[in-house]
């Protein structure tokens, strides 16, 4: 179990010296700061290896250290919480964010309690930098509460929707003026691997992967959201996801909020789209023999919706690899085109997917979304971020099995 009760501030303030080994920080749930030590001392080797898992690392410049409610038990203030983030940029620690409190798929709590939590983290704040808060709400229902502190600040953020509170997050950054979230994104060429480092983000919850892909693109652009308020936004639940049109719908939001426009391309999702795709593929191997595919149909709500999954179960995987590259030909090198072009403009790009395709089983199969941040044109492969499990992130894939498994790309265009 982890005990993060005292809050962040047992991260800021609780200066407890306890017997120690000098590498280990993290003791009983709890980030002890040695008397000879600040904050922003901290280095990654410090997180107890058992509390914390290195979620990913890129060019060595940066590390990414997690601990989520899938994997233990976190505590905050004696109630439950989803996720704790530690970032560092070069060694040097870049951002703590603590999810608090996410009930997407429950019920929102009353906006009293984010006052009281408020007030809870005040005194304690106060108490060691004796400055006051800003306390804010914006246009788009956020509460945001912020103190400067030595070396950085401390921001308690939350999403609401009248008076009720669905999304509340505390986030201690650096002021370092070199881990910005915009900066931290560069365009790597090693060699003829062309990609972006990008911050990933763990979906932490089953059928979360828009919601943190979404936060894979946006942060990277600049823009400072996270994977529970887009969910809440994209209306994702654990159970079923978030479905297409939900999907285009918050990928647009946001790409207004950075000033950009949004386009979905190669979308395989669209039903006119995906049976006429069916069509020619039952033409193509008409002559040779083959078994034809027919869409497969659900009962929902009183309303007939195509089920894709199960229609995807039906095709052998190769058979249909073979076609999607011999018979879509143009389409694919334009596919790997728009990537390039996106990648080379430092944009990263939405990738939704036929998971577990290749596999040709039906238990393996899903509709997935990852990231795609690069690119190697010499091997012809595409390097994308998975955000479902650790060491996500620059897996490399084929051109041809990537647009084999693709349902579309999700492009922001400046």
């Amino acid at each position: 179990m982890i005990k993060l009760h005292k809050c962040v501030l047992c991260i800021l303030i609780s200066l407890h010296t306890i017997s120690l080994p000098a590498t280990e920080v993290v003791s009983n749930g709890k980030l002890i700061i040695p008397a000879d030590k600040t904050l922003w001392d901290i280095k990654p080797n410090e997180l107890s290896p058992e509390l914390f898992e290195l979620w990913d690392y890129g060019d060595n410049s940066d590390l990414f250290y997690s601990a989520s409610l899938t994997k233990k038990e976190l505590t905050f203030l004696g109630m439950d919480f989803p996720e704790a983030k530690f970032s560092f940029n070069y060694g040097n620690l870049k951002q703590i964010r603590i999810c608090i409190y996410n009930q997407r798929d429950q019920k929102t709590i009353p906006s009293q309690f984010f006052n009281q939590l408020y007030s809870e983290i005040k005194l304690r704040v106060l108490a060691w930098c004796g400055s006051d808060p800003l306390y804010q709400k914006n246009l788009d229902g956020s509460l945001i509460s912020s103190w400067k502190i030595y070396g950085g600040k401390i921001e308690l953020l939350a999403q609401s929707t009248c008076n009720s509170v669905h999304n509340i997050q505390l986030i201690v950054t650096s002021d370092d003026k070199n881990t910005g979230i915009a900066e931290y994104t560069k365009l790597i060429r090693n060699r003829c691997n062309v990609y972006l480092t990008i911050t990933p983000s763990h979906q932490v919850k089953s059928g979360y992967c828009v919601p943190a892909s979404a936060e894979i693109v946006f942060r990277s652009l600049g823009l400072d959201c996270n994977v529970f308020s887009i969910a809440y936004l994209a209306k994702s639940t654990t159970n079923s996801g978030t479905n297409d049109s939900q999907t285009a719908i918050i990928w647009e939001k946001l790409a207004k909020k950075v000033g950009m426009k949004f386009k979905l391309m190669f979308n395989m999702q669209n039903l006119d789209q995906f049976a006429r795709m069916v069509d020619q593929y039952n033409s193509f191997y008409k002559k040779r023999h083959k078994k034809s595919v027919e869409l497969c149909f659900i009962n929902k709500n009183g309303l007939k919706i195509c089920d894709m999954t199960q229609t995807f179960s039906n095709f052998n995987y190769e058979l249909y690899k073979r076609f999607k590259t011999h018979y879509q030909t143009d389409d694919m090198e334009l596919f790997f085109s728009k990537i390039c072009d996106s990648i080379d403009s430092g944009i990263p790009v939405g990738w939704s997917c036929m998971n577990g395709f290749e596999t040709n089983s039906v238990k393996e199969l899903t509709g997935h979304m990852c990231v795609i941040n690069g690119y190697n044109k010499a091997t012809k492969e595409i390097i994308y971020t998975n955000p479902s499990g650790l060491k996500g992130r620059n897996h490399h894939i084929s051109l041809e099995d990537a647009w084999t498994k693709n349902l579309g790309i999700y492009l922001l265009i400046k």
